[in-house]
């Protein structure tokens, strides 16, 4: 068991987009990375939004490179996942996080302020925190050492590069995304918008199901949110979305074989 699909909201209909917006992040992201699929990048500049925008200057001033891939999947949600390393060290330290949300924009942070949790896992190079190259104020003090001591993490961290984990990088052959492109599909009434939700998933032959888990005690509504089918983003490899998917967008010919997905292992 897991809290997938699990959220609280000041809503009931709030707490189910909450919940199903993490179903789909985890989904799409399963579907991108066990396929090894080659998606588009996104202008983190192009959202007008300043923490976006932000995020190049900040993360250089960490000495690493910050980068964003579109990786939507057939139920075309915004989903995005942000990616981070140190492109001029012995280790890149390749971390990641994603978001999904009707609001591109918000998916877009949603990713960027997960991958920014991931950042606090590792040690600043050169020292902790303090001023930049520029002088100015620099990030956070970090630990000398990886904050995690999960194995699978820390080989990760020490092994992988982009030359040859290519499905982290953008696509070469797409132009970068920008988030005029998006239409902002939510509605005015948040019950809509689970409704909307909710066909989307009726319409690949799915169920929508939720499960409330309000505690009478404090009134907060909270719900498990469930579509069986869709993928979690763990090594679960039985037959359906994981295989389907990129051949009913276009992105592969013809599904994979279970022994021909991603073996790398997903960190989180």
């Amino acid at each position: 068991a897991d809290s997938n699909g699990c959220a609280a909201g000041n809503t009931l209909e709030e707490a189910i987009l909450q919940g199903f917006y993490e179903l789909v992040e985890r989904d799409a992201f399963a579907i991108w990375w066990y396929n090894g699929l080659s998606m588009p990048g996104v202008d983190l500049s192009s959202f007008d939004d300043a923490f976006l925008a932000s995020a190049t200057d900040y993360y250089g001033r960490c000495e690493r490179e910050v980068w964003m891939l579109d990786v939507t999947s057939d139920l075309g949600i915004p989903s995005f996942v942000a990616l981070s390393r140190r492109p001029d060290a012995e280790t890149e330290d390749i971390i990641y996080g994603a978001g999904a949300h009707a609001d591109p924009r918000l998916a877009a942070l949603r990713a960027l302020c997960e991958l920014n949790q991931c950042l606090t896992w590792l040690p600043r190079p050169g020292g902790h925190g303090g001023g930049g190259h520029s002088g100015r104020p620099g990030p956070s003090a970090r630990p000398a050492r990886p904050m995690i001591d999960d194995p699978l993490a820390l080989n990760w961290w020490k092994t992988a590069r982009i030359a040859e984990c290519s499905w982290l990088a953008p696509s070469p052959d797409a132009t970068r995304k920008k988030g005029a492109q998006y239409a902002v599909i939510e509605k005015t009434d948040t019950r809509e918008d689970v409704e909307f939700c909710r066909a989307q998933v009726e319409a690949r032959g799915m169920e929508f199901l939720v499960l409330e888990q309000t505690r009478p005690d404090i009134g907060m509504p909270v719900v498990r949110v469930v579509v069986p089918g869709m993928r979690h983003f763990w090594a679960r490899f039985a037959p359906g979305r994981l295989y389907d998917v990129p051949v009913d967008m276009g992105l592969r010919d013809q599904p994979l074989a279970e022994a021909d997905l991603n073996p790398a292992p997903v960190i989180a």
